[in-house]
């Protein structure tokens, strides 16, 4: 058994939250000893970098550019200049735009694959270790570390310990945190849907009585779609074939945005 006792800081799972840690801690603090344990191996994108896209507000593009990172994520971004939110239903609305508030934009939307294609890249460039494919077995706390069994074998130990796993953390269990649940019956599906014509750097947000819907710009004339329905609806929209899907989410949300022409993959959460 290999036992490696100095890690300053150790990052179960590197996906967005953890690999952006890493690198962040890597540039601002060098002398600090870094590990990411990742259960996926190297060759195979990690969950949180799947077909999503992330809306980044202006605060969070000024951390990434403070870090380095977004000069090689801007050309996959889409700016958000301008935001409608409606309710169903209702009269009233809500209108932003960036021009406003002195912005060049309100956010950007960045399909989140890009962030990890440039994570992979700047984090193999630095000195943090990575076990990979690894994961925690088990763990005990003392008073000034952590102490953690790793399942291919090595044990190694770190001043603090940073689980950014997601909501269904194994690793929060064996620590011991507990968690309070209430279900809101609602799943979100998600799509990139292609456009007749410009989108115009537009977001929208609808809400219903089933939850929002949001349309976020993304490159090449398309939307970033997140329609929140009922699990049993949602089941449904999955299985439907592309262009009756089309069709569902056009006459969900109406035809503000434009004419829906295409969809893509579709998942949900």
């Amino acid at each position: 058994m290999e036992t490696i006792t100095d890690f300053d800081i150790v990052i179960a799972v590197g996906g967005m939250a953890g690999g952006t840690l890493a690198w962040a801690l890597s540039r601002q603090l060098p002398h600090l000893k870094l590990a990411v344990i990742e259960q996926q191996a190297a060759d195979v994108p990690s969950a949180s970098f799947d077909s999503r896209s992330i809306a980044l507000a202006a605060g969070s593009v000024a951390f990434l550019q403070q870090w380095g990172l977004w000069q090689g994520l801007k050309a996959s971004a889409c700016p958000i200049t301008d935001i409608q939110v409606s309710d169903r239903g209702h009269f009233g609305k809500t209108y932003l735009n960036a021009a406003a508030y002195q912005l060049p934009a309100l956010g950007h939307v960045l399909e989140v694959e890009h962030l990890g294609q440039l994570l992979q890249q700047r984090l193999s460039e630095t000195n943090v270790r990575h076990f990979q494919p690894d994961k925690i077995e088990s763990l005990s706390q003392q008073q000034n570390f952590c102490r953690l069994q790793l399942s291919g074998g090595q044990e190694i130990s770190s001043r603090l310990l940073v689980v950014a796993e997601g909501g269904l953390s194994p690793t929060r269990q064996m620590a011991g945190f507990s968690i309070s649940e209430q279900p809101y019956n609602q799943t979100a599906v998600i799509a990139n849907l292609g456009l007749d014509t410009s989108h115009h750097n537009k977001a929208f947000e609808r809400f219903t009585a089933d939850g929002p819907i949001a349309l976020l710009p993304l490159s090449q004339q398309r939307y970033s779609l997140v329609w929140t329905c009922r699990p049993q609806q949602a089941a449904e929209l999955i299985q439907l074939p592309e262009q009756e899907f089309i069709a569902a989410a056009q006459q969900a949300f109406g035809y503000r945005a434009g004419i829906f022409t295409r969809a893509g993959k579709r998942a949900s959460y």
